[in-house]
Formats: structure tokens, C-alpha cells, sequence
């Protein structure tokens, strides 16, 4: 089988990938490898897309990145086309594309499976308000998660702004839970087992059943092991 790699954003991300979408996919005969880039920087992206490329396996190559962070520094995010989450997804991952065959080649670029993250990985906790706030020991505020996403209408459609993104809805509720930062390791360890267990006990069906964009790529990441 050919392996799937996936570059993602931070140590939180690689978290999750490996303990969650990695043991879920490979029931399904697709193997998938994380490598933690550290950030979200284009260019260091796209060498490394290079370099998976180069393996003599053949490998698949995708990706998870948050949008939010994305938001005009990689191709497609300063005009975005589109009016809700998944076709603004959809509009920057087929830029990040044109780029990659552009610079790397058909070749690559049809092995290449780009994923934008709306807007945060802590959109996926939305998920299943109930078993976040349990985890998180505070099961009263499952109410107020809620709230957030009727008003917002879906969990990807949550508010991308500094003040309103996830990640400062859920750090602003749940004062235990911590976002990973690259400057203190204990911090990344904290956050990432927390999202691991958070995101393992929802599962990949309510994840799917609830996140559009993420189900879209999900969706074909499954039928990789056919």
C-alpha cells in the first residue's frame, strides 16, 4: 500500500492525527504518517511537500493547517471565493494546489490532497459539546457551546476573528484546556493529550456528521485504502 503523509501545523495537530484519524484509517487499509512542521509557513511547506514527493514509495501527500493561521500568507487566503466555510475551504485549497503543480510538478500535485482546517482545530471540539465540557470537568458549560453554534449556524461556521475564533471560545470557557505553544513543551503535552482524549471519544462520526468540510476530506481519505 502506498502511505499517506500528512503535514500538519503543530504538535497538537500531530496529536491528534496519530491517536485519533491514524488507528481509525488504517481499519480501512490506509496508512497515514504525521510529520509536525512546526508552524505554518508556506515555503517550509512546500519544500517539505518536495521531499515526501522524492520518497521512493510514491507516497500521498495531505495536509491540516488552520485556516485562521493561514489567513494571508498562503496562496488564495487574502480574497478567498465563496460564502460559507466549505467553499471558502474549498477556494484555498485548490489555490494551494495550482501552487504546488505550478513549482512541483502534475506528477506531485496529483498526489496531493490539500485539507484547510475551518477555522482552528478547536472547531472539531464543537463537535460534541457534551463530551468536551465532560472532559474538560466542567459539564455545565455544554449549554453555552451550544448556544455558540446555533448562533453561528455549524460548528466550521464558529467566528474566525481574534477574539471569537474556537480556540479563545474554548480557552475562555474551559481555563484548564491549553493550545499548544511551541515555546513551552509541557504546554504542547497538556493540549494535545487533551484533545486526543476529547476528540477519540467523540469519534470520527459525530466529527463527520457535524464539521461538512472536514467529512469532504475525510471522506476521501477513506477511500485511499480501496
Amino acid at each position: 500500500m502506498r502511505p499517506l503523509f500528512i503535514l500538519v501545523e503543530g504538535a497538537t495537530e500531530r496529536g491528534v492525527v496519530e491517536s485519533v484519524f491514524a488507528r481509525d484509517l488504517a481499519e480501512k487499509r490506509v496508512y497515514l504518517y504525521a510529520k509536525d512542521m512546526k508552524g505554518n509557513r508556506f515555503e517550509r511547506f512546500i519544500n517539505e511537500v518536495e521531499k515526501f514527493a522524492k520518497d521512493s514509495r510514491d507516497p500521498l501527500i495531505t495536509m491540516m493547517f488552520d485556516y485562521y493561521g493561514m489567513k494571508g500568507k498562503w496562496p488564495g487566503t487574502a480574497q478567498p471565493s465563496g460564502s460559507t466555510p466549505h467553499e471558502i475551504a474549498l477556494s484555498v485549497e485548490r489555490m494551494i494546489s495550482q501552487e504546488v503543480e505550478k513549482r512541483l510538478g502534475s506528477n506531485i500535485a496529483n498526489r496531493f490532497i490539500p485539507y484547510v482546517q475551518m477555522h482552528e482545530l478547536e472547531t472539531l471540539l464543537y463537535a460534541d459539546p457534551e463530551i468536551t465540557s465532560e472532559l474538560l470537568q466542567q459539564p455545565e458549560k455544554a449549554e453555552i457551546m451550544k448556544r455558540e453554534i446555533s448562533e453561528a449556524g455549524e460548528c466550521e461556521k464558529i467566528n474566525n476573528s481574534k477574539e471569537t475564533c474556537p480556540a479563545k471560545r474554548i480557552s475562555g470557557h474551559f481555563s484548564n484546556y491549553k493550545k499548544g505553544d511551541l515555546k513551552s513543551s509541557k504546554r504542547i503535552g497538556e493540549s494535545r493529550l487533551q484533545a486526543m482524549s476529547i476528540l477519540g471519544k467523540i469519534g470520527i462520526p459525530q466529527l463527520k456528521k457535524t464539521c461538512p468540510h472536514f467529512a469532504y476530506w475525510y471522506n476521501h481519505l477513506e477511500t485511499l485504502g480501496d
